[in-house]
């Protein structure tokens, strides 16, 4: 079960997918785009998605600390209604609160540069995102 990781930003989509046991996620590219033009990173996670044959796609949702779902989690899940009327495979939602965090501390630790960071945060987080979806099913 190969799986596509998502993290979904106002101008970039990190995007991580997995092995094809479906056991682990590796970072695969940031998708960059103009803020608001969803369809141009829609199309591109389609063809990421055929390239790959994953069989699912799972979406970073970010909920706020006390649960409830804010002004991002709406863009989300309409970016994921969008990807839905494009592609036959089912999506997934799965909580990425701190996500971004943590892949910026695991960077640190690794001691990657400031630059580098900068340039590979949201590919990080979808395979933090993407991992944690994976641990979960199994």
């Amino acid at each position: 079960m190969k799986a596509l990781g998502l993290d979904v930003g106002t101008r970039t989509v990190g995007v991580a997918v997995s092995d094809p046991l479906g056991q682990l996620a590796r970072g695969l590219e940031t998708i960059r785009f103009e803020a608001g033009d969803w369809e141009r990173a829609a199309y591109e996670v389609v063809t990421i998605a055929a390239r790959e044959n994953v069989v699912a796609i799972v979406i970073g949702l970010p909920i706020n600390m006390d649960g409830s779902e804010g002004e991002q989690a709406a863009k989300t899940r309409s970016f994921g209604a969008l990807l839905e009327r494009l592609i036959s495979v089912p999506l997934h939602y799965q909580d990425e609160r701190l996500t971004s965090r943590l892949a910026r501390r695991q960077m640190i630790d690794a001691t990657m540069r400031k630059k580098k960071r900068q340039s590979r945060i949201d590919t990080q987080a979808a395979t933090i995102i993407l991992q944690a979806y994976l641990d979960a099913k199994s």
